[in-house]
């Protein structure tokens, strides 16, 4: 059966042109429903069993004894490991076992630090833990892994350079996940959906913080970060055709809109406040949906 995988090795091997790709693309049968719905399942299910193994350790970390502390972690990435390469990285299932072996790792380094005090320095577990995840990443082909190295690395350099605290060096940072997640795509190695997942994200939370930092230390004006996403979005829709970038904009403008009604509110309106807050995150997502829409060509 023909599917995106196959048309992206014909286009790459030049076997079809660009055109023919595109249209092709275009006309391809949509994913059973049911294995869409399945595959997005194991995902939540596979991110709140993790999210509870990594809350268990840290809630009852004076409870259990040193064996348990580092033997468990041990454990849970010998059994996912097996997992992984028992279902391959190349089905969801295995590719699911795989990111839960990298956020073993990161839990066993964790408990390893606390008890030894070795590696006291958030940057120092997080450069680890960066390496470790690129290694299983390299290993396993599984895309998943190279987004939590890629965090996990902008953790590092916000913690050990302070990035945190400066406004350039938070928009590079977003800038350098923009240019790796484009050659990526471009390279073939992640697919173009991937950017939502990657960039989105990322860049909205370095261009937002990086602004009310600029704000609180420098007398910049209120219109810029707004007159910049609405930039963004008129890109989007009339040059770059980009619905990553549409959406991205959408989500800065938005949050800043929550923000700046935030510093306008009193006590007394906290309520009115969650309406109005409620009402416009379901207006922006109606309009970068109707965006997106008109981006891939449907009226």
């Amino acid at each position: 059966m023909i599917n995106k995988k196959v048309l992206d090795n014909f286009l790459e091997h030049g076997f079809i042109s660009k055109p023919d790709y595109e249209r092709a693309l275009s006309v391809l049968p949509r994913e059973n429903p049911k294995d869409w719905a399945l595959r997005r399942l194991l995902g939540v299910g596979s991110g709140l069993f993790l999210a509870g193994i990594v809350c268990f350790f840290a809630y009852n970390w004076k409870e259990i004894g040193v064996s348990l502390r580092l033997g468990l972690p041990l454990l849970g990435m010998f059994l996912c490991a097996l997992g992984g390469w028992k279902f391959r990285p190349e089905t969801p299932v295995g590719a699911a076992f795989c990111v839960a072996t990298g956020v073993f790792a990161g839990t066993f380094m964790a408990g390893y630090g606390q008890e030894f005090q070795t590696g006291a320095f958030v940057y120092e577990l997080f450069s680890s833990w960066t390496i470790i995840l690129a290694v299983l990443a390299l290993i396993s082909q599984v895309r998943w892994l190279w987004l939590m190295a890629f965090y996990a690395f902008a953790v590092y350099l916000e913690t050990k350079y302070s990035l945190a605290a400066e406004f350039y060096g938070m928009v590079g940072c977003g800038l350098a996940a923009w240019a790796v997640c484009e050659m990526m795509i471009y390279k073939k190695v992640w697919p173009a959906s991937f950017r939502n997942w990657f960039f989105i994200p990322f860049f909205a939370y370095l261009l937002i913080h990086s602004f009310l930092l600029f704000e609180a230390y420098n007398t910049i004006k209120f219109w810029v970060m707004p007159l910049l996403a609405l930039l963004g979005i008129v890109l989007s829709l009339k040059m770059l055709k980009s619905a990553s970038l549409l959406c991205t904009s959408v989500l800065v403008l938005t949050i800043f809109l929550n923000v700046e009604l935030f510093k306008k509110m009193t006590f007394d309106h906290i309520l009115s406040y969650g309406y109005a807050s409620a009402f416009i995150f379901a207006w922006a997502g109606l309009a970068a949906w109707r965006g997106v829409q008109y981006i891939r060509g449907k009226k």
